[in-house]
């Protein structure tokens, strides 16, 4: 975003698979905000995200995310601020963060083993990663049978004081989700992450109401409304809020005030480039009920 004094911000909206509709959809929503004061954030989000009458869902809120969190990075260069200056001040010294990413190759309980041991000597407290394959909704007995050594392999790999975060990429069912947790739960991974689709928060709140694996989500979901929904439910609390689906930092500011009036944490996801994770840091650096941020390293 450019501005008439010289100062530019920068923002990022990457969403997978619609690089270039993400881009044209920046371009189509420009107008609108053409000629606003950067520092006023609440007038640009009403203007691209409530007067448009249209939900464009991600790509929508990814393309208000890079214009919002822009006009953030000018007005932390005109004032010579960090971001979270203005989002209520630094709380946190450190941000822990935990690996993703790194378990490219061979889906055997050997590859993951060697791979985690070489995530922890790299320095990290934290893992995350999907052994389940291609299954979807249900699984068949050996690809059950191998997803579970796989946790355990990584879970001996790492040793009983790293957080083991498992990955379900909303693909199963209800019924198959909750008999994977019972059989992971010795392995005490931190959590189980969206074992089921996003879209079904009912679904959702009843497999965290009965999992004996935390569960967490909401990477997915596009508005405060949608955690509104699911935090009344008193089943989830652990929250992934992302800036991009979101519309930007201040949306994903107040989700994280929602969430912390339920008792619950943020571990914001991150699977973008490094602009999208120098966002992260800034929303991490003055949350006080933030957990763990992901890094794909």
């Amino acid at each position: 975003v450019h501005t008439d004094e010289g100062l530019v911000g920068l923002g990022e909206a990457t969403v997978n698979c619609f690089g270039k509709t993400t881009e044209a959809a920046v371009h189509e929503l420009a107008p609108r905000i053409t000629g606003l004061d950067p520092f006023r954030i609440e007038a640009l989000l009403q203007r691209l995200i409530r007067n448009p009458y249209s939900d464009g869902a991600q790509v929508h809120r990814s393309a208000v995310c890079a214009m919002e969190v822009a006009c953030w990075d000018i007005m932390g260069k005109a004032l010579g601020q960090p971001i979270y200056t203005f989002l209520g001040g630094r709380l946190h010294d450190r941000v822990r963060a935990y690996a993703n990413g790194w378990y490219r190759g061979d889906r055997t309980p050997e590859m993951f083993h060697a791979a985690a041991q070489r995530v922890v000597e790299a320095g990290y407290t934290a893992l995350k990663f999907d052994p389940f394959g291609a299954e979807w909704r249900i699984m068949d007995p050996y690809e059950e049978d191998l997803s579970l050594d796989i946790i355990a392999a990584v879970r001996d790999a790492v040793g009983p004081r790293v957080d083991v975060l498992v990955e379900g990429h909303s693909r199963f069912s209800p019924a198959i989700a909750l008999k994977l947790a019972e059989r992971m739960a010795p392995y005490r991974p931190t959590w189980f992450e969206e074992p089921i689709h996003h879209q079904n928060q009912a679904a959702m709140a009843e497999v965290a109401r009965h999992s004996p694996v935390p569960i967490a989500t909401g990477e997915s979901l596009t508005s405060e409304h949608a955690f509104a929904e699911l935090l009344a439910t008193q089943t989830v609390s652990i929250l992934q809020p992302e800036i991009h689906r979101l519309g930007g930092l201040m949306p994903a500011k107040r989700v994280c005030g929602m969430v912390d009036a339920f008792y619950g944490v943020v571990a914001p996801h991150n699977a973008q480039g490094p602009v999208s994770t120098a966002m992260c840091l800034q929303l991490a650096a003055c949350t006080p009920n933030f957990f763990i941020q992901e890094v794909f390293d």
